[in-house]
């Protein structure tokens, strides 16, 4: 499906294919959101432009065909990439040439998903919650990088992430049936993710999602042992009086956010590394405690204060004591006086 980004590129008084004249040309074709989202809606769903297979296609006059540019494919491709979509920047797909010709930016469809939550059968590719387009507000992301693994039954499988700003390292697991090439893709989000109902838990580090494969793949019927290495700022964790002992990857799943199993497995000067073990992909958080009490170890629980309450004396007017006490002294001293007078006469 073309975007209508065509374009036709000659030049006059210089041979393209001469690389003593021309040692290469670099082309970018640029898209957004507008040109994916076909309905407008801000979601890329099924039967729309899928982000993740975007090319640049070449028109051959002589077969009257479209091809694929890929590296050495046709020879004269000397690499070709591309820049994905980051918050309101445009992405775009770029093909290093030495041949100069018509050329179009054209995608394939998101697919739609089958009976068992694949999109087209095969690992790569994505529907909702896949490798591909995740139905994550394309606005709300900062970032996005997918790497792509081959994956063969009981394989050990490690995807790896390197884009500046991607708190992800690697995604690792062992594959228990065989799926050709599998995508997993990170998206490094601004706010909690669109698609979840509620904010994580605690002081938010990040906030992420994470898909591998096709919708429905990634579950224990065909990977096991699947773990997530991921770095956390040591400035994030000074500057907020992070308890560094609750830092904790959170995994969104049945309405609900859930603590996964996380251990620190190392530093440097910079950040901290961490490992969680997770039961799928789907939105997550990296969350952590403020420091509670002054030891910055432990919670302190002050005891209570009992404060005795201060009772005014009396006033004059005031009745205190035993009552009839006062009658009962002044007898007593009426009968002292009498019997001393008794005696006196």
């Amino acid at each position: 499906m073309a975007l209508g980004k065509i374009v036709e590129i000659n030049v006059t008084g210089l041979d393209a294919t001469n690389k003593s004249e021309v040692l290469s040309v670099t082309l970018n074709l640029y898209y957004t959101i507008s040109d994916l989202d076909l309905d407008g809606d801000g979601t890329i769903k099924a039967g729309e432009l899928d982000e993740e297979n975007l090319y640049i296609y070449w028109y051959n006059d002589t077969s009257q065909n479209w091809t694929k540019l890929l590296k050495d494919n046709p020879d004269w491709v000397i690499d070709n990439g591309q820049l994905k979509i980051s918050g309101a920047n445009p992405g775009y797909v770029w093909a290093k040439v030495n041949h100069l010709s018509m050329f179009a930016l054209v995608a394939l469809p998101v697919p739609e998903p089958t009976e068992d939550g694949n999109g087209d059968g095969s690992g790569d590719g994505s529907s909702g919650g896949g490798g591909g387009s995740s139905g994550e507000d394309f606005y709300n992301i900062i970032l996005s990088e997918t790497d792509r693994q081959s994956v063969f039954k009981n394989s050990s499988v490690s995807f790896i992430f390197d884009l500046e700003g991607n708190i992800v390292k690697h995604i690792n697991f062992t594959a228990l049936n065989s799926a050709g090439t599998v995508a997993a893709k990170v998206e490094i989000l601004n706010h909690t993710s669109s698609l979840v109902s509620a904010p994580p838990p605690d002081e938010v580090f990040k906030n992420l999602n994470i898909w591998v494969g096709n919708y429905g793949w990634a579950t224990e019927k065909n990977v096991f042992g699947t773990t997530v290495s991921f770095i956390v700022e040591k400035s994030w964790v000074t500057d907020n009086d992070i308890d560094e002992t609750t830092i904790a990857l959170y995994h969104y799943s049945d309405n609900n956010w859930n603590k996964l199993v996380t251990r620190k497995i190392a530093e440097d000067a910079n950040s901290l590394q961490f490992e969680a073990e997770t039961p799928g992909f789907s939105p997550f958080a990296v969350t952590g405690k403020k420091i509670m009490g002054e030891t910055g170890d432990e919670v302190i629980i002050a005891e209570p204060t009992i404060t005795a309450e201060k009772t005014s004396a009396p006033t004059p007017t005031e009745k205190t004591g035993i009552p009839g006490f006062s009658l009962f002294v002044c007898l007593s001293v009426l009968l002292i006086a009498m019997r001393l007078l008794h005696k006196k006469n």
